[in-house]
């Protein structure tokens, strides 16, 4: 996609984004209006015409998105153009889009802290993204110094931290102990609804389940929590192929090696278990196996007619 469309095309995700963020946990209202007579628009930049390439026009557009920002700015119009910065930092590299969101935070520090929440940081949120947020918290200090250090936990492009699990049969085994080119770090509960959809989705793609039948992925289906009975009782709704275990010094939710805030939570990671996805919604897993699996000859039918599922 060419950058020159973009700005285009994010007016169209907006719509998507503010329409879909008024049930979640902790939400407020998307499109409050800012009733003060001295309220001003929020002007958007232009790319001058001389920066040709994609890459560059890109760069200007984060580096200079909240060049016009001021806290008199419609808080209708800020929470719209926030929404248009969240689609382009996920087509850019984490150090870029947390300078954009620290330089849009010095212009207005209570908006777009409140924005940075209720998107990036509510673990309800589709959009959240806790490395970019982590960002914002290191830099703001103080009362998030220790969130921050919480969300660099695991983050994209390290290798995710290694722990302990025992199955069913007593096994006990490592996350560092699957060899697999791909592996699905799945916590989840027994009887969860949430967890319930996504099992589904992944029983349900013919991808996903080729995949693991050609020992390309595995699931590691994790649970945290101290009910066993539960956990036990549950079991049978779990595919036999996946790895599916619980923390057996039941220390994993309060430690500091995951910071995990709700429950159910995706990671993908690569056979060296190096973080490509943190906390991911499950279409944003399903999309990057899609596109990680490509290169596996076996896979060509999925893509060959655009039919995979």
């Amino acid at each position: 996609m060419k950058v020159r469309e973009t700005i285009v095309i994010v007016a169209l995700a907006t719509c998507c984004l503010l329409s879909s963020c008024g049930n979640r946990r902790g939400a407020h209202h998307a499109c409050s209006q800012d009733s003060r007579k001295d309220s001003t628009e929020f002007t958007m930049i232009k790319v001058p015409t001389i920066i040709n390439d994609e890459q560059q026009r890109m760069d200007y557009i984060m580096s200079h998105y909240w060049e016009h920002l001021s806290e008199r700015c419609y808080a209708e119009q800020v929470e719209k153009q926030f929404s248009n910065w969240i689609w382009l930092s996920e087509r850019t590299d984490i150090n870029t889009a947390g300078n954009s969101l620290i330089q849009a935070y010095q212009k207005s520090p209570q908006r777009i802290l409140h924005l940075s929440e209720k998107y990036l940081y509510d673990p309800q949120s589709p959009y959240r993204n806790e490395d970019l947020y982590g960002r914002l918290a290191a830099y703001i200090g103080g009362d998030l110094a220790q969130t921050a250090k919480l969300c660099a936990l695991n983050a994209v492009g390290t290798r995710a931290a290694d722990f302990l699990m025992e199955d069913a049969r007593g096994h006990q085994f490592t996350l560092y102990s699957i060899k697999a080119p791909y592996t699905l770090l799945f916590f989840s509960n027994p009887y969860c609804n949430a967890c319930k959809e996504i099992i589904e989705t992944l029983k349900g793609s013919d991808l996903v389940s080729d995949a693991l039948n050609n020992k390309i992925l595995m699931v590691v289906n994790m649970y945290i929590d101290e009910d066993l009975e539960q956990w036990r009782s549950y079991l049978g709704n779990y595919p036999r192929i996946w790895r599916t275990a619980y923390d057996p010094t039941f220390t994993l939710r309060d430690s500091e090696k995951y910071n995990i805030r709700a429950i159910p939570s995706l990671y993908l990671l690569d056979d060296n278990k190096v973080v490509l996805l943190k906390d991911a919604p499950t279409d944003k897993i399903m999309a990057r196996l899609a596109m990680e699996f490509k290169k596996y000859p076996q896979f060509e039918k999925y893509y060959e007619n655009n039919t995979e599922k």
